[in-house]
């Protein structure tokens, strides 16, 4: 089984070039945002909201399936690499076609058209990232997956500044974005077929069958992801306009940075566990619930942090019209500490596999922020929205794990085992925060934490320790 350090040290390669994307396009975006202004920032968001949910619909949950059928070596891998290839690409230009359809009935205003098209070309051509994000997951190529990522996101980079800076239309910017899709998938091609596999389109439709038959619990996942994820941005564009979605989209910018956490452990942690699983399911339940818990209980001083600074950061950096965010950004980060723990427990679910019931949970959440964002965001607009996520997240954690105590967990694993830390813990830090608070927010802060740390250390005195695994992955 792969050593903590190690699954550390893979999230780390991922999470760096994940930090980098957000941390290099912020600058990108405060001066997008104060050069397009909310009208044409939202349009930008928009797009790029309704291309996401579109790739999570050509991606079919090839994903997670893919990397893990990389590691079992359920077929060759160059076969299968032209199987999930093939797969994305079909689905990508069917799903284009009928968007083309549907933005010629519809007909929008231009810029918002021109914008859209590209939209449709990015997603298309996403396609070969996503399959070699696979195949690298699978053969544990995360350096090399992050130091990809980190080319196309500083040629995106390149290109926007340069056509804001000449004074060019959002529709510029959106072409940049293409581009940086562009260079990053010919690079990630091209190491791909040097250092993992080839593409060969000589598969049996046997094997065509088998990929087939295996995605579909992920694809349904998937797609329920995706519109948990982002179905938020479209309802308010529907009922409140593109101003209300730029304004959404700044604390959504913000908060996704700590949703990329939990994706890129859970991406660190599938092939490890996966492995450890066909080897000694006992030794890897163990392994499985450490991180469960240990994710949840990093989660919360970190969220409270953020929570602390989100006004000053948003002020400081972002115009005055984007105000609003700040309270958006406060709320949605509170959905984090039950996101990251949902994450972790849907990979253990997959390495288990119980796939087809984790698709049941996420199609459930996805049904339920659907209709809390219609019940919400007609009244309290973008306040609404973020409120939906925290409740449906809510709703998701609750179900993973009643899930993984059923089939995964042994008993001694139980409900105040799991939880006992992390609530009291947060129980604490909060009010600590709180009663602190009028001294300033350094104070309440720091007091929030050391009320967290001293709950933490007690409780693990009182479980003498906790379990003791080698290793986890």
């Amino acid at each position: 089984m792969r050593s903590r350090l190690k699954v550390l040290r893979d999230s780390g390669y991922l999470l760096f070039a994940r930090t980098f994307a957000r941390l290099s396009t912020l600058p990108f975006l405060i001066y997008a945002a104060g050069k397009l202004g909310p009208a044409h920032y939202g349009i930008l968001l928009f797009v790029t909201a309704s291309v996401e949910l579109l790739a999570s619909l050509s991606n079919l949950g090839a994903s997670r399936y893919g990397a893990r059928a990389v590691v079992r070596h359920e077929l060759p891998r160059s076969h299968l690499a032209g199987i999930l290839l093939s797969l994305r690409l079909g689905i990508a230009i069917f799903l284009s076609a009928c968007a083309l359809v549907a933005i010629a009935i519809y007909t929008p205003p231009s810029p918002k058209l021109q914008v859209m098209l590209l939209g449709l070309a990015a997603m298309t051509l996403s396609s070969f990232i996503e399959t070699t994000e696979t195949l690298f997951t699978g053969a544990e190529k995360f350096s090399a997956a992050a130091t990809l990522q980190v080319l196309g996101r500083l040629t995106y980079l390149a290109f926007g500044f340069l056509a804001l800076g000449l004074g060019l239309s959002v529709v510029a910017v959106m072409a940049a974005y293409v581009i940086g899709i562009i260079v990053e998938s010919i690079l990630r091609m091209i190491y791909s077929v040097r250092n993992v596999t080839g593409f060969s389109l000589h598969f049996t439709r046997a094997e065509l069958w088998t990929v087939v038959k295996g995605m579909l619990p992920f694809a349904v996942t998937a797609v329920a992801s995706m519109i948990y994820y982002r179905v938020d941005a479209l309802v308010i564009d529907g009922y409140h306009g593109d101003a209300a979605v730029g304004v959404y989209g700044v604390a959504y910018h913000f908060y996704s940075f700590y949703v990329w956490a939990p994706i890129v452990l859970s991406r660190a942690l599938l092939p490890g566990l996966t492995a450890a699983y066909q080897r000694d399911p006992a030794r890897a339940e163990r392994s499985c619930w450490y991180w469960y818990r240990t994710v949840g209980v990093a989660s919360l001083p970190v969220i409270l942090v953020s929570t602390i600074l989100a006004g000053p950061v948003i002020r400081n950096l972002m115009p005055p019209s984007y105000a609003e965010s700040v309270f958006v950004l406060q709320v949605l980060l509170w959905s984090i500490p039950p996101l990251v723990m949902s994450s972790v427990g849907f990979v253990i679910l997959t390495v288990a596999d119980k796939e087809v019931l984790g698709a049941w949970l996420f199609v459930i959440t996805a049904a339920v922020i659907f209709a809390l964002d219609m019940l919400l965001i007609p009244r309290y607009s973008v306040n609404g929205a973020a409120a939906a996520m925290v409740a449906a997240t809510v709703v998701l954690a609750a179900q993973v794990h009643w899930l993984l105590a059923r089939y995964i967990f042994s008993p001694r694993h139980g409900l105040v085992r799991t939880y006992a830390m992390p609530v009291l813990g947060g129980i604490a830090m909060g009010a600590a925060a709180v009663l602190l608070w009028p001294l300033g927010w350094l104070p309440s802060m720091a007091g929030g934490l050391a009320a967290y740390g001293v709950v933490i250390f007690l409780v693990r005195m009182t479980e003498g320790g906790g379990p003791r695994t080698a290793s986890a992955s």
